[in-house]
């Protein structure tokens, strides 16, 4: 039963990763087959550094991830990488950022899908991610949680 569920969790979360990129006019990035680890989703708990808004990962993935091994592979052979934040950022222009790089991003409510280039994955480590953007005169920044790649 708990394989069903977690096939069925994977397959909506699959399909809300589509969609999100869809609605971006976009066919080239999205996916994930794995939940963040307890510690990580307390990382993602960490309060934001922003000074206007706060905004927290809930969750992101996939991970852990394997060094040079594409991820969530699109159509177009990049890797992809989703996170989910505690709010909707529609009209805003936020953006994932992975190990300071900013990452090409799409946005469909709190669901946020990148394009991650094969240099940020090549390597084993623990590599700094974080979502920030503005939307007028008001910006915010998670706090970092850990990109695990093997």
């Amino acid at each position: 039963m708990a394989t069903k569920m977690t096939y069925v969790k994977t397959a909506l979360l699959a399909l809300a990763l589509c969609s999100a990129l869809a609605l971006q006019g976009c066919s080239e990035e999205s996916d994930t087959n794995s939940q963040a680890s307890a510690p990580q989703a307390a990382a993602a708990e960490a309060t934001s550094t922003n000074v206007s808004s706060s905004l927290r990962i809930s969750g992101f993935g996939p991970t852990p991830v394997k060094a040079g091994e594409p991820f969530n592979v699109q159509p177009n052979q990049q890797a992809a990488l989703w996170v989910r934040v505690d709010q909707p950022l529609d009209g805003t222009d936020a953006a994932v950022y992975l190990d300071g790089v900013k990452l090409q991003s799409y946005i469909s409510g709190n669901l946020i899908t990148a394009a991650v280039p094969a240099s940020l994955y090549a390597k084993a480590g623990q590599y700094a991610l974080h979502v920030a953007g503005s939307k007028g005169k008001q910006s915010y920044q998670s706090g970092d949680v850990q990109f695990i790649v093997q």
